[in-house]
């Protein structure tokens, strides 16, 4: 048998998509992704589908990159930013009012 694989998407969900009551709606959040490999952007790109979020990295080089271009091409090429995902280079901002942080850093 031939298994043929589904192509991946790297839209974020839509606001609301899975939403099983009608009229329910979450308070939009302000969450920091610090790590900006391919995992923190995945994340980063799917929690900024309902949340305003910033993705922190330590090399500013290629924040730099991935702020003017809108993707992580090293990373995670391929899945542009949604609107709400913000590149910070600025670790003390980013964490300023910061609902919640999501760690994305190898250990």
């Amino acid at each position: 048998a031939t298994v043929t694989a589904l192509p991946a998407t790297c839209a974020p969900p839509k606001s609301g998509a899975d939403d099983l009551r009608a009229g329910a709606h979450s308070p939009v959040m302000k969450i920091v992704v610090l790590g900006a490999g391919a995992w923190g952007t995945a994340l980063a790109i799917n929690l900024a589908g309902r949340h305003a979020v910033s993705l922190w990295g330590r090399d500013p080089a290629q924040l730099g990159a991935m702020s003017a271009a809108r993707v992580n091409e090293r990373y995670l090429p391929g899945c542009p930013f949604p609107e709400r995902l913000s590149v910070e280079f600025d670790l003390q901002r980013a964490l300023e009012s910061a609902d919640y942080v999501v760690l994305a850093v190898p250990v």
